[in-house]
């Protein structure tokens, strides 16, 4: 009965710090179908829609940096609890907006927030978990995070068949009232106060002067950056891309997003297989030469013709490809993180959605919607992937390691 009892409690905090670790996914792709909606609610600009996104990035990237060092010092349920509650009272602001300007503060609000969803599990795991256990419940919460790609879309298509777009707003409100109650009552604090960080944030800044200085590191780490800055330019245009200048409807829209995250979901169990044969480096490097080699020819297409299907058939594989490119890339940069691996995952995501955002800036100061724009972000991106990660392999065969050593 007791080891039931215990197997029931961990099989409880898994689902919980699932749902956690996929609240930044629901909140981004469940609205991606309601963002022409809003610009005409607010009788504003696309350019200024896409900043919602744009500025949600940036609040991950600052909200990542905070947690992590605060969930060393403080235990992991209370910046766990600050974090949801303020995606709640940014959801509330959302609600209650009525300029484009309050609707940004909320989805930065709401960023911030969500960023100890992405940090604090992570620790959890470390914390009460062995080493294998802790791989295997790793896994499990990224194909938990998959999955939110697919259904959170068809869920705001849905939503928005029935209501306005402020209908998704009150959903992602209950979702984030939800977790912030799990947490409560299903969370227990797993970092005792012997091992508590003292003075933890000049440790930090030392920690992540070091990995800047990592060169290997600092190769995966950007090569991930540059993929996820086509991605989320790719999710930022989308919406205008396809509703507006090819007239599909939000629905179908949702489903073309679902679509995409179901092909990242299959590629990345494909990449399992792969590893039993070959390095990770090696099905990173040839991944992201097949990545760029179809954004190359996205980009040729969108130069040349306006035919839909045409133009799909090369960005779904792009996008699949990614699939084969995240977990590889993530061990690549962790292996580099020389016993800092705290300090390795959070910067590793500050850097992710810094340059994702930044490329969500530029994509909204050229106020345009042109596929190939959308196709021409996703190429560079797919290109400086390719070079940070030639760079890193170049390195590999010159020396072991070039990273300083942790104190």
């Amino acid at each position: 009965m007791y080891f039931d009892t215990v197997r029931i409690r961990s099989i409880v905090l898994i689902a919980v710090l699932g749902l956690l670790t996929a609240i930044d996914a629901i909140a981004i792709d469940m609205y991606l179908p309601a963002m022409p909606s809003i610009q005409m609610h607010f009788g504003t600009t696309a350019g200024r829609v896409q900043a919602s996104l744009t500025i949600f990035l940036i609040g991950l990237a600052i909200g990542q940096a905070c947690v992590g060092p605060m969930a060393d010092r403080y235990g992991r349920r209370w910046p766990l609890m600050l974090g949801m509650a303020l995606f709640v009272a940014g959801t509330l602001l959302i609600l209650t907006a009525p300029f484009i300007e309050v609707l940004l503060i909320g989805r930065f609000l709401q960023a911030v927030g969500a960023a100890a969803g992405l940090v604090v599990p992570r620790a959890i795991v470390a914390d009460r978990y062995s080493s294998d256990s802790a791989a295997q419940i790793y896994a499990i919460l990224m194909h938990i995070m998959s999955v939110a790609p697919i259904f959170a879309p068809l869920a705001g298509s849905a939503l928005l068949t029935h209501w306005d777009w402020r209908s998704v707003f009150w959903v992602l409100l209950v979702f984030g009232l939800i977790c912030l109650v799990c947490v409560f009552f299903f969370v227990p604090e797993t970092l005792v106060p012997e091992g508590r960080s003292t003075g933890v944030m000049s440790k930090t800044i030392r920690d992540y002067c070091s990995l800047l200085r990592c060169r290997k590191y600092m190769n995966f780490t950007m090569a991930s950056a540059f993929v996820t800055a086509g991605l989320f330019s790719y999710i930022g245009s989308a919406p205008f891309v396809f509703i507006e200048s090819f007239h599909v409807s939000p629905e179908e829209f949702s489903w073309f997003l679902a679509l995409n995250g179901l092909g990242m979901l299959l590629t990345g169990m494909i990449n399992f297989f792969l590893l039993r044969k070959y390095s990770a480096l090696t099905v990173l490097h040839r991944t992201l030469h097949v990545h760029f080699a179809l954004t190359a020819i996205l980009l040729a297409i969108c130069l040349t013709s306006e035919k839909f299907l045409l133009i799909v058939v090369p960005l779904c594989g792009a996008i699949w490809s990614l699939g084969l490119v995240w977990g590889n890339v993530i061990a690549l940069a962790m292996e580099h993180g020389e016993g800092r691996h705290g300090a390795a995952s959070a910067l590793f995501g500050v850097l992710q959605y810094a340059v994702g955002g930044l490329a969500g800036v530029l994509l909204g100061l050229l106020s345009s919607h042109e596929p190939w724009i959308m196709a021409m972000f996703l190429t560079v991106c797919a290109a400086a992937a390719c070079l940070a990660v030639h760079g890193a392999r170049r390195k590999s065969r010159e020396r072991s390691s070039d990273c300083p050593q942790a104190d």
